[in-house]
C-alpha cells in the first residue's frame, strides 16, 4: 500500500469516528478544476517532499488539501473538515507501517483560487518503518 493510500485509509477509518472523506472527491498527487464540476469539494493527498531518511525509518512528508466550494457555508465546512483531519492524525497517529503521523505545520491560512474556491492545507510527516524487501 502506498503512503498516500495509507493516509486515506486513516481518514476513512470509521472505528475512529466519521469517514472524513465522505462528500469529497478524492484525488492523489494533483487535481484540475477542469476535471470536475467546480462545485464538488475535493480532498487532495499528495507528496510534499521528504524528511531525513535512514535504513530503518522513512520520513515522507504529505500535504493534505481541502478544496471547497465557492460559498460561505462550505468555507466553514471545509475549515472544520481540515481541523477534523488534523485531530484524527494527532489522536490516532499510527497505521500499518506508519509509526506516527507528525504535524509539521499548523493548518496554513486559507488561499482562494481565481474561481473563489477556498484551499486549506495541512502538512504532515509519516514516520514509516522500512520493510525487508
Amino acid at each position: 500500500m502506498s503512503i498516500l493510500d495509507t493516509v486515506l485509509s486513516q481518514l476513512k477509518d470509521t472505528s475512529f469516528g466519521d469517514d472524513l472523506s465522505v462528500g469529497y472527491n478524492v484525488k492523489f498527487w494533483r487535481w484540475f478544476d477542469d476535471d470536475l464540476s467546480k462545485v464538488d469539494p475535493i480532498l487532495v493527498i499528495r507528496p510534499a517532499g521528504g524528511g531525513e531518511s535512514d535504513p530503518f525509518l522513512g520520513r515522507p512528508d504529505i500535504a493534505i488539501q481541502i478544496v471547497g466550494q465557492s460559498n460561505n457555508r462550505d468555507i466553514v465546512d471545509s475549515d472544520q473538515r481540515i481541523q477534523d483531519i488534523k485531530t484524527r492524525l494527532i489522536k490516532h497517529p499510527s497505521r500499518d507501517d506508519i509509526i506516527q503521523f507528525q504535524i509539521l505545520t499548523d493548518i496554513l491560512p486559507v488561499v482562494y483560487l481565481n474561481n473563489d474556491r477556498p484551499v486549506f492545507e495541512l502538512n504532515v510527516r509519516a514516520l514509516q518503518t522500512r520493510s525487508d524487501e
